[in-house]
């Protein structure tokens, strides 16, 4: 009886498996004729009210699960986008999103509906190393980390400015093209660029590294 159990279960079990790999697995398309403002989507993340914030080469939207809300760059307007070609997206732990694109970077606080701009100045070496924005994450100390076209930068938010971090170790400047970045379980931030891959230590801050000027 024992054995007969067994194979009875066994059967079971190949019997469940074989259907489940039979299923075909259905995807949703969700494009322009739902309201999504253009077809190439570059980032999508989820806030802390549930909203999927999807950034696109023509502007960001919001979407609740059945309606999209689109928000544009409008000249003249301090309210809106930077840019709407949007590379990058970032929602950190005060439920602020982070914007970048290839003209700037945004900083949306959705609770209060209201938009903030960062644009490289030349003549200020504590602005942000260049417009084009590439990859946007937070560290577990609540630090911004903006990688550019032209540097890597940490945002401080008690100074309201920027840190530009650069390798003193490489004369091309393919290092300085950031592609990613994203800080791990113990803190330390690795950044993809050009010219390979780079970790700062979790104890960057202690460290005398050289800043763009």
């Amino acid at each position: 009886m024992t054995k007969f159990y067994q194979i009875f279960i066994l059967l079971i079990l190949v019997n469940t498996l074989t259907h489940s790999q039979n299923q075909k697995i259905k995807f949703e398309s969700i494009s322009i004729e739902q309201g999504l403002s253009q077809s190439t989507v570059k980032q999508v993340v989820q806030d802390q009210q549930g909203f999927l914030w999807i950034g696109t080469h023509c502007g960001l939207n919001r979407y609740d699960g059945y309606n999209f809300k689109v928000y544009y760059s409008i000249p003249g307007d301090t309210n809106s986008l930077s840019n709407n070609y949007i590379e990058c997206l970032c929602v950190d732990r005060k439920n602020i999103l982070w914007i970048g694109t290839n003209n700037g970077l945004s900083a949306y606080d959705i609770k209060n509906d209201k938009f903030t701009h960062f644009k490289n100045n030349p003549c200020d070496p504590t602005s942000i190393s260049d417009n084009r924005i590439l990859d946007i994450c937070e560290d577990r100390r609540g630090n911004i980390w903006i990688g550019t076209i032209n540097g890597l930068n940490q945002y401080d938010q008690k100074k309201n400015n920027f840190r530009r971090y650069c390798n003193p170790k490489r004369i091309s400047n393919k290092h300085n093209i950031i592609r990613c970045v994203q800080a791990d379980n113990e803190n330390n931030i690795w950044f993809g660029t050009d010219d390979g891959l780079y970790q700062f230590p979790r104890d960057y801050h202690k460290k005398n590294y050289l800043f763009f000027t």
